[in-house]
């Protein structure tokens, strides 16, 4: 794969000296979508600084998200509404490894977000329950939500990881995104990669990197894409320009 081979020159890097020096759980998030050829081109203006995330040789990885709603979308309209209190609510499994997590991710000061976490049992990833339901409570600061969510959409991708452990800085590339909703799947991005930047202040000096090579940052939710383009009848006016640019049906 191309974007493998782009990370030849990187040395590897641990999950531990990841999470130890670049966890990022509260941060700032920029997001691009990069067509892959011009993927060996950023890494090389990166530079070495950055390294590949590595586990048992393996530098690709595959994950799947399931996210949670209420039945009149609230997560989705508090997005679209840009509101500063918004949430997201989903677990996570890492397909090789077969962990799941529970995520809650909330908006912070200053365009910010924090991601609080905890294991999930992998075989009920597609529900909330019991002390789950306790954490997505203590998290968004609303008792009635986790008696109301339940499972809207599920994705799953490829994820490559760089890392700048001196900046505690981190770049996700995700590759082959698919998307479903009830018995509907779309995939998208089959030529380009999602990236994402993560730092716990203003990404300027990566923003530089990404412009100077003609890319520019994009409003997008892998959440309210998919849902935008699967549940039908939906506002979806911050990121019908990226849909129509980068989705097929």
């Amino acid at each position: 794969m191309r974007l493998l081979g782009a990370t030849y020159q990187l040395a590897p890097v641990g999950l531990d000296d990841v999470l130890a020096h670049a966890a990022l759980d509260c941060r700032t998030d920029r997001k691009y979508v990069v067509p892959l050829d011009a993927f060996p081109a950023l890494v090389a203006r990166l530079g070495r600084r950055f390294r590949v995330l590595e586990i048992h040789g393996r530098r690709m990885f595959g994950y799947q998200s399931v996210y949670f709603d209420t039945p009149d979308l609230l997560c989705y309209r508090q997005h679209l509404q840009d509101n500063r209190r918004r949430f997201k609510v989903r677990t996570r499994t890492y397909v090789d490894s077969g962990d799941c997590v529970l995520e809650v991710k909330v908006q912070g000061s200053r365009s910010t977000t924090v991601k609080h976490r905890r294991p999930h049992p992998v075989d009920e990833r597609f529900q909330l329950s019991g002390d789950a339901g306790r954490f997505v409570a203590v998290h968004t600061g609303a008792d009635h939500v986790p008696a109301l969510l339940r499972p809207v959409l599920v994705s799953a991708y490829h994820r490559l990881t760089l890392v700048d452990l001196s900046g505690g800085l981190r770049i996700t590339c995700d590759a082959d995104l698919m998307c479903r909703h009830g018995e509907r799947w779309i995939e998208g991005l089959r030529d380009r990669l999602l990236i994402e930047t993560k730092s716990t202040g203003p990404p300027s000096a990566l923003a530089h990197v990404f412009h100077d090579l003609g890319l520019r940052s994009t409003a997008l939710s892998k959440y309210c894409l998919g849902l935008a383009m699967l549940a039908g009848n939906l506002r979806a006016n911050p990121w019908q320009r990226t849909i129509r640019r980068h989705f097929t049906g």
